[in-house]
């Protein structure tokens, strides 16, 4: 993990982070830096670096920043560690997002339905996945709950549509 996610994790004023917590991290995606991160309270956190993309639209580099999402660790358990990222420049359509998530151990891939109804096959790697999707609403997954016994687990993601940019959840399943 690099110098400045650990610096900012352990200077955090509304997640508390220690170095117990650090050491603990796992790196889970593979396209981009991003850790799995036990905290203090016992929350469970995704930690990326994230690359903003406004300053690629103006030929500015502009340094990733760490930011981290946490849950409790049931709700981690229930796929619910979940971000969105819009991905596309505004005024700019299809608005095409960047969905990245935990899932439970055993998953070894996730449905993504998207507002025209198509359902994506994302692949799982190690309790992660990341795809960049045109209006996703929805992740779809299958847990192992007892010996030969599965529930399918839908959880609803909170995106954008074209003409509110504000994020919305979504009501429908897909």
């Amino acid at each position: 993990m690099p110098l400045e996610v650990i610096e900012a994790l352990l200077h955090s004023e509304n997640t508390r982070f220690d170095e117990a917590d650090v050491l603990a991290a796992k790196r889970v995606l593979a396209d981009e830096p991003g850790w799995l991160v036990p905290s203090v309270s016992g929350d469970q956190c995704l930690v990326r670096l994230v690359y903003p993309v406004a300053g690629f639209a103006k030929n500015n580099t502009l340094p990733p920043i760490p930011l981290w999402n946490c849950v409790s660790r049931a709700a981690a358990q229930a796929g619910h560690l979940i971000e969105t990222q819009v991905v596309t420049l505004a005024g700019t359509k299809p608005l095409h997002t960047k969905v990245i998530g935990i899932v439970p151990d055993g998953t070894q891939e996730v449905y993504i339905a998207t507002r025209g109804g198509r359902r994506l096959v994302v692949p799982v790697n190690q309790n992660a996945y990341e795809a960049i999707v045109e209006n996703p609403v929805s992740v779809r997954f299958t847990v192992a709950v007892g010996k030969d016994k599965y529930s399918e687990r839908v959880v609803p993601l909170a995106t954008f549509n074209a003409r509110n940019l504000v994020p919305q959840k979504v009501a429908s399943l897909g």
